[in-house]
């Protein structure tokens, strides 16, 4: 006999999920409207959901598929403050890609939103230091940041975030051009149980941000420096010697590095299980060797156009890193058919790209041997 589930039997782990698909849709009508349907379901809605404002890549695709526009990102926007008044213990909101969230608006979710964990709000085009500080006064809980590409975040807006949310365990970065070395301080001197922290193509930063980092967050986990233009191995060395904890390091494009960076990550952090070091074109096979012998948790590494790096390097990584997982060496012309041989008698199953030799394919999976 089949056995029907009636909506007030399910969890409201699954409730939430279904609610907050509908909002998603719309959040003009369905969300104001949700919480007068029960009790039940507005106490779901103001403890569970995570209330977002951007609709779905399926709806959207489904929407311009059938010659209809989305609905208007303003109009939408002139319902927030009243939708969110009705989620006073709402934990995490998500307004990407909402790009036009006024001040006023911002500042509305300060203060209804008192408990809020995580706000995504990366591409705003209108977040300014005014309302980043409204925020981070209004929602001194917030321990996931996502400010990616908000062109007009500058040091002063780190600086309250750092002062009034000390909690912080994410910061996403990437892409404030005005973001400089003080933003990082500033982080660092108060911010001390950061794990993750992404600050690519942030130009501002240099050296004296990571030393910072590096004394003021023992707990970092995962950091993405890629295309930091001006990180140098004292930098990195900073990290070494103060983030044992680090696990995932992106370095693409980091050409003011050398061998003597890696050798101090390799000394430093033996819990990295992935590095990037894609473009690095001064990274050599005595950088290789360091990665090798101090990271053996290593399970992902990424060489890509590593053009200095030989098999001799690699030899050493696949020896001393039995957990190496996925290699990508597309464009180390100095990595041939011997490197590759290397894996292939190491015991490990690796998807690796192309060398230098034509007979390999861009991408092959090697057996265990």
């Amino acid at each position: 006999m089949e056995v029907l589930c009636h909506v007030d039997n399910l969890p409201d782990e699954i409730l939430s999920h279904v609610l907050g698909l509908v909002a998603c849709e719309d959040l003009g009508a369905a969300v104001l409207a949700l919480p007068l349907v029960c009790r039940r379901w507005r106490h779901v809605l103001q403890h569970h959901v995570t209330v977002s404002l951007a609709a779905p890549a399926a709806v959207a695709k489904a929407t311009r598929a059938a010659g209809q526009a989305l609905p208007s990102r303003p109009r939408i926007a002139c319902t927030i403050p009243t939708a969110i008044g009705r989620f006073h213990k709402v934990a995490a909101i998500d307004l990407r890609p909402f790009r036009w969230v006024s001040v006023p608006c911002i500042e509305s979710i300060a203060l209804s939103c008192p408990a809020l964990t995580s706000i995504n709000l990366a591409h705003s085009n209108c977040l300014t230091g005014a309302g980043l500080a409204a925020i981070s006064e209004g929602c001194p809980a917030l321990r996931h940041i996502n400010l990616a590409y908000c062109n007009w975040v500058t040091d002063a807006g780190i600086a309250s975030v750092a002062q009034h949310c000390s909690s912080l365990v994410s910061l996403n970065l990437t892409f404030c051009k005005r973001v400089t070395d003080d933003g990082l301080v500033a982080i660092a001197s108060r911010c001390h149980d950061l794990v993750s922290l992404q600050i690519a193509y942030c130009d501002g930063i240099s050296d004296t941000g990571l030393i910072a980092i590096g004394s003021g967050c023992p707990t970092i986990v995962s950091l993405d420096l890629n295309c930091c233009n001006w990180v140098t191995d004292a930098g990195l060395a900073a990290i070494g010697s103060g983030c044992q904890a680090l696990e995932c390091l992106h370095l693409c494009f980091c050409n003011r590095a050398t061998d003597a960076g890696l050798v101090a990550i390799g000394s430093g952090c033996p819990a990295i299980a992935a590095i990037d070091l894609s473009c690095c074109g001064w990274v050599t096979d005595a950088g290789l060797a360091a990665i090798g012998s101090g990271c053996q948790a290593l399970e992902s590494l990424n060489l890509e156009m590593c053009i200095l790096v030989s098999h001799v390097g690699l030899a050493i990584v696949v020896q001393e890193c039995p957990a190496l997982a996925r290699l990508n060496v597309v464009g180390c012309n100095g990595i041939s058919d011997i490197g590759l041989a290397a894996i292939a008698f190491s015991g490990s199953t690796i998807i690796t790209g192309r060398g230098s030799s034509p007979s390999f394919a861009t991408s092959v999976t090697l057996p265990t041997a």
